[in-house]
């Protein structure tokens, strides 16, 4: 008896192109965007503040296009903006009367001599700071840390010399900011305030708790020491184009003025 086609297993359908083609429509406008920024600082066509502004005005018009502007969605960016400034600023108030009060006390001048006192050389002492500003991600989120550790590690930092190291002094202090950046971004993921772990625990099913959450971000952290320990190693990593745009500014005249 011949079998009914119908009621056999179905053909398996290849997807078509139709998906492709959307994801990366998605993916093309941020990538777009992020290009447009980046080349008007690297072209010299525009300072940081004014390329905040191109990056703005981009992501109005990537969502006009989109269909998704409104009024009510125009207003909810404007009160979410107001609410992250005026928190900001009060942070800015507070660490500034900290950093003044500090300062006054003589705490920077202490903090430095007792650095100094125990003579572990510059690399000793880069990695004492990055140790403090490590521990400090745990408990602070990073704009707390800038706001109030620089004021003690920036004239610290500021007297390290790996210009013997890297090449150029410029470039080196640049090596210096990009490993304390990389070690701010732990801040993110190091319990038990981690900003993206209570990003990951609003997104996740019922049954994680934040103790599941705290053994799976071990991985993620000790990854992110490693790249903090391949750039202070191998400082080429971080070092090569800010080596290659400084170049640009001497022939070209880069457009900088921060």
């Amino acid at each position: 008896m011949p079998r009914d086609r119908r009621r056999g297993p179905r053909a398996r359908r290849t997807p078509g192109r139709g998906p492709l083609l959307r994801h990366v429509r998605t993916l093309a406008a941020p990538f777009v965007l992020v290009a447009l920024i980046l080349g008007s600082i690297i072209g010299g066509w525009a300072s940081l503040s004014e390329s905040a502004t191109i990056g703005a005005l981009g992501a109005v018009l990537l969502t006009w296009l989109r269909g998704a502007l409104s009024l009510q969605r125009v207003h909810e960016v404007v009160v979410r903006t107001t609410i992250t400034t005026a928190m900001i600023f009060l942070i800015f108030v507070g660490a500034t009367t900290f950093s003044l009060m500090f300062r006054l006390l003589g705490g920077v001048e202490a903090f430095t001599g007792a650095l100094a006192a125990l003579r572990l050389g510059p690399w000793g002492t880069l990695i004492v700071v990055l140790l403090v500003i490590f521990v400090l991600g745990c408990f602070l989120d990073w704009i707390e840390i800038v706001l109030i550790s620089f004021t003690i590690f920036r004239p610290v930092l500021d007297a390290l010399d790996f210009s013997a190291y890297i090449g150029r002094p410029y470039v080196a202090f640049g090596w210096i900011t990009i490993l304390v950046a990389l070690t701010l971004q732990s801040s993110f993921l190091t319990p038990p305030f981690g900003f993206a772990l209570f990003l990951v625990r609003g997104s996740a099913p019922p049954g994680v708790r934040m103790a599941h959450l705290y053994r799976g971000i071990v991985p993620f952290v000790l990854i992110q020491v490693f790249v903090i320990t391949c750039v202070a190693i191998f400082p080429s990593i971080a070092t090569w184009l800010p080596d290659q745009l400084l170049n640009l500014e001497a022939t070209r005249g880069v457009k900088v003025r921060e």
